[in-house]
């Protein structure tokens, strides 16, 4: 499934170097002016519901659409940090970046390190991905778990066994 790397710029050493950059210009895109906006209506939404009681989540009595995992994390967050606009958005920030390792991962681990690295670019300077990941919403959560999930299933069809199949089966369960 993968292909012979490359001498020069696919090299271990120059990949990590290239993914670093491209992970720290991405990041540098989500951040841009995060806070210079007021939390929009479902932002608020989200903030209001990470305020209610995980109780309420498990015992299956949720009023909420969407999966709790966001807003038990962003519960924990703005526990820490506090619930100013850059505050309630900076999750969305981190899990966005991260979404571009991932998918470098998954390019890398399908094809080879050169594939990774333009997947990645391209995630990083996605007009939808970079909106997302600059929202307090649960997209770009949704997003690395996706990515999450299909590396560990990808992981598990090449390699098995117990410890791939239980990844995969904890990163899925939160999209379900």
């Amino acid at each position: 499934m993968k292909n012979a790397e490359q001498p020069g710029f696919t090299s271990r050493k120059t990949a990590g170097i290239v993914l670093a950059l491209i992970l720290l210009f991405g990041l540098g895109l989500r951040l841009v002016d995060l806070g210079g906006e007021s939390l929009w209506l479902d932002e608020g939404g989200s903030v209001y519901k990470s305020g209610v009681s995980p109780k309420i989540f498990f015992r299956g009595e949720q009023p909420f659409v969407s999966p709790p995992l966001y807003y038990i994390l962003l519960r924990g967050w703005i526990n820490i940090f506090g619930d100013s606009e850059t505050a309630v958005r900076l999750p969305s920030v981190i899990f966005g970046t991260l979404s571009i390792l991932l998918i470098y991962l998954a390019g890398k681990e399908i094809f080879n390190r050169k594939t990774g690295l333009t997947a990645a670019v391209l995630l990083a300077v996605s007009v939808f991905n970079i909106y997302f990941s600059r929202e307090a919403r649960m997209y770009s959560l949704l997003c690395f778990l996706g990515l999450l999930s299909m590396l560990f299933l990808l992981k598990l069809i090449l390699y098995s066994g117990a410890r791939n199949q239980i990844l995969y089966l904890i990163t899925t369960l939160p999209l379900v």
